[in-house]
């Protein structure tokens, strides 16, 4: 048969415009038997191509009756059928039993097949939202919620894309200003150079600007993120918080400066800072971003724990997953709450856990203030909360925390470590992960900036580590893994500040004190 004479052969020009114009969904009307319907062409996802009717399949349809959005049908089609049987059409369409029903779905698919648009239809409001519905229905995604989906990865301009292909990743919030008191909307994008974007609706987008550094080179960045803050004094700045890859070599940076508007309220960012610090110590910790909307005012981060090594000591691929290696590809971080700091001129950014981590806490298993002390350890436990600060004056020798693992039953010592290390002398700050299995980098090490004083907040669960240094002047996230309970040892050789170890929620630890007054 020619496909032409096929019944639902306007499915293939429909699929193809739908294809080269990017649309995923389509909606146009259909009336059958005095009832008004929506139809919801779309596209076939690949979990829809996994499916076994779907098989032969041009796209996927939902038929939804027009005066109850509730009642719907969903089938795939091809140029000469439906996947939907017989007997679920009729009872959709509340047709009665038929008992020449091969002549009736003929006859019903020829007449469906006349209303297919070749081409994309012109969609009123009406059509679109049934578009979005559909869309959201598909995904689990609540229809009834507020969804814009007009908003386009990268337009074009001239038959040809507007921007380059690092045009991706948009981070949106919401500010008022002078040309807009009552509020717009803020669109950062990048991949390659960021460029803000305004919008009033956020269907249509203008380009307020491009960004670059204070010396006149382009701010690249992966996941960007675009927020203002405050100094300690109550100085309002903005911040650009990117993400640089750097072959794998990555690093979350932050370009502090001014946000502007020129008299036709757009928006320009002059950057003061050169993006040179960093907020994480070690390249695990990637694809930041912060929620702006937090009911006490902070700015809260999160980031992606990347994962990269299996156990085996191979590249993390689909391919090499076996019986002994991750099933999973990295995990998230703490949430981190952010603060602006201004030092002798300079802008730097800190970061600390957010103070709802407390409540992973059940009671102090230690505390010493104003201790000499040589050794403590805990044992028997998944889980840690430690803090500790001394003067660098009081430091004998290097401190040293060591995380090792123990045998569940003979409770002997497994040949797998962390070891955590400070030299007050050189303020050398380092930590080996080379004895422990899929490591994605053995050694870090960071020359910490204070002269007179360390400190640090340790928390680890089963498999991630995160160190805060210096009250957050660096973060080391990190995954680990020891096999059986753990086993924490730090040995201090001087006095102390503070050290206090928490007890988990979760767990009972035991705790052994070597320790002079």
């Amino acid at each position: 048969m020619d496909d032409s004479n096929k019944p639902l052969s306007k499915l293939i020009p429909l699929r193809n415009s739908m294809r080269e114009n990017e649309k995923a969904v389509i909606v146009f009307r259909f009336h059958y038997k005095r009832s008004g319907y929506y139809v919801a062409v779309c596209l076939l996802t690949d979990e829809d191509k996994k499916k076994k009717e779907a098989k032969y399949a041009l796209v996927r349809l939902c038929f939804i009756l027009q005066n109850d959005l509730n009642q719907y049908l969903d089938c795939y089609a091809n140029s000469i059928k439906f996947s939907a049987g017989m007997t679920e059409l009729r009872n959709f369409l509340g047709v009665e039993f038929q008992p020449d029903g091969r002549e009736w779905i003929q006859g019903f698919t020829q007449y469906f097949g006349k209303f297919i648009p070749e081409y994309i239809p012109q969609m009123d409001s009406s059509e679109k939202r049934i578009a979005l519905h559909t869309i959201c229905r598909h995904e689990g995604r609540d229809p009834n919620r507020i969804y814009r989906s007009y908003i386009f990865r990268n337009g074009k301009q001239n038959g040809k894309q507007k921007y380059t292909l690092g045009f991706r990743d948009p981070k949106v919030i919401r500010v008022k200003t002078k040309h807009y008191p009552n509020g717009i909307w803020l669109m950062v994008v990048a991949g390659e150079q960021a460029r803000l974007f305004s919008s009033e609706n956020l269907i249509n987008w203008t380009l307020n600007d491009e960004f670059f550094y204070p010396d006149g080179g382009k701010i690249v960045s992966e996941c960007p993120d675009f927020f203002p803050m405050q100094t300690q004094d109550g100085e309002e700045k903005w911040v650009f918080l990117g993400n640089d890859y750097n072959d794998g070599n990555s690093r979350i940076f932050y370009v502090v400066g001014n946000l502007s508007e020129d008299e036709a309220g757009r928006l320009h960012f002059e950057a003061q800072t050169d993006g040179k610090n960093s907020m994480n110590l070690n390249p695990e910790a990637y694809a930041s971003q912060t929620f702006y909307n937090d009911k006490k005012g902070r700015r809260i981060m999160i980031a992606w724990l990347r994962d990269w090594v299996l156990f085996d000591g191979t590249v993390w691929k689909f391919e090499n997953i076996n019986k002994y290696s991750k099933y999973w590809l990295g995990t998230f971080t703490l949430p981190q709450e952010l603060f602006l700091t201004k030092e002798n001129g300079e802008y730097r950014m800190l970061a600390r856990p957010v103070e709802e981590v407390n409540f992973l806490r059940k009671s102090k298993i230690f505390s010493s203030v104003n201790s000499f002390m040589s050794s403590v350890i805990i044992r028997k436990t998944k889980f840690l909360d430690m803090e500790f600060r001394a003067k660098t004056d009081n430091f004998r020798n290097p401190l040293q925390l060591r995380i090792s693992g123990e045998n569940k039953e003979s409770g002997e010592e497994i040949d797998e470590e962390v070891v955590i290390t400070y030299d007050a002398g050189t303020r050398l700050f380092r930590l080996d992960k080379s004895k422990t299995p899929g490591a994605f980098v053995p050694v870090y090490s960071y020359i910490t900036e204070k002269p007179d004083i360390f400190s640090f907040r340790l928390i680890a669960d089963t498999s991630v580590l995160e160190i805060y240094l210096n009250d957050g002047e660096k973060v080391l996230s990190t995954q680990f893994y020891i096999r059986g309970k753990h086993r924490f040892e730090l040995n201090f050789d001087g006095i102390s500040e503070y050290l206090n170890a928490y007890e988990p929620l979760t767990d009972r630890a035991e705790c052994y004190i070597n320790s002079k007054v």
